[in-house]
């Protein structure tokens, strides 16, 4: 099913699923559930593609290179979080130490898209759900931040700046506990965000 209609940004249809009763609920649910274990999972791929590349041992990797990162989990409008994240490797003793040789843009870019490819979480099996596996999206967008230009470190902390700061409110969701004992219907939301609560107390209590 497609939709060929141009909305505009406050169009209170976007994110809402063209077909609520073919709509995967529960996978939406269970991929934010999963989302900080497959983000885990990504973290420890990358440094293993990364010393794999640099020709190291892991344990030689950390002891010329610290990886950090930055993560902001953002929901879309239809209520699934995508992640934004700044990775950055520095010398042994963090950033006060410049970089080993090896460790370039090319390097990690390889990295990144290799460990997001990599990784997959399955999650653990319930009577009378299917099984299900969760990986990344084919939508990632890798970039090196630069002293100036476009991306440059100001431009990238006021944009995770901007992230981190936002909640579930685009999903149209409310801004409070909801307890089983809750009348769903009764709850000044439309009918999707209504759904993907339901769901979650579902599967809540699986």
């Amino acid at each position: 099913m497609s939709c060929t209609i141009r909305h505009g940004v406050d169009e209170p249809r976007l994110g809402e699923p063209l077909c609520p009763e073919c709509y995967n609920y529960a996978g939406s649910v269970l991929f934010n559930a999963m989302s900080p274990e497959l983000w885990r999972r990504f973290t420890q791929a990358l440094r293993r593609r990364i010393a794999k590349n640099a020709g190291l041992t892991q344990r030689d990797l950390k002891e010329q290179a610290v990886i950090s990162f930055a993560k902001v989990a953002e929901y879309q409008r239809r209520g699934v979080v995508h992640f934004h994240a700044v990775i950055r490797l520095d010398g042994p003793e963090g950033p006060a130490t410049a970089p080993p040789a090896w460790a370039t843009p090319a390097l990690m870019t390889d990295a990144v898209r290799h460990a997001a490819a990599a990784v997959a979480v399955t999650v653990p099996h319930v009577p009378g759900e299917p099984t299900r596996t969760f990986r990344w999206g084919d939508q990632l967008d890798v970039r090196q931040i630069t002293m100036d230009g476009d991306l440059s470190e100001q431009a990238v902390a006021a944009y995770i700046a901007k992230y981190a700061t936002k909640a579930a409110e685009c999903v149209g969701t409310l801004d409070r506990r909801v307890n089983l004992l809750d009348d769903l219907t009764a709850l000044p939301i439309r009918d999707h965000p209504r759904r993907l609560i339901a769901e979650c107390l579902r599967l809540g209590t699986r």
